[in-house]
């Protein structure tokens, strides 16, 4: 599998993450119901933690090689 679609798949895997815990969100405002909650957090906090694994790699793709 080549780089940029790695990247691009773990974008798109992050995004859809993303509108996942909005999803959840909505549904726990609608209803109430604390597992609403519990699951839009953890998909919020999976998202982000997908996000910042791909930006820390793609840092230390472009991070210069030490002489």
């Amino acid at each position: 599998m080549s780089a940029v679609f790695r990247r691009r798949w773990q974008l798109v895997l992050a995004s859809m993450e993303v509108v996942l815990a909005a999803a959840l969100i909505t549904r726990a405002v609608t209803e109430g119901g604390w597992y609403w909650w519990a699951g839009a957090i953890l998909l919020a906090m999976l998202a982000l933690l997908s996000l910042s694994v791909d930006l820390r790699t793609e840092r230390k793709r472009r991070r210069p090689s030490d002489p």
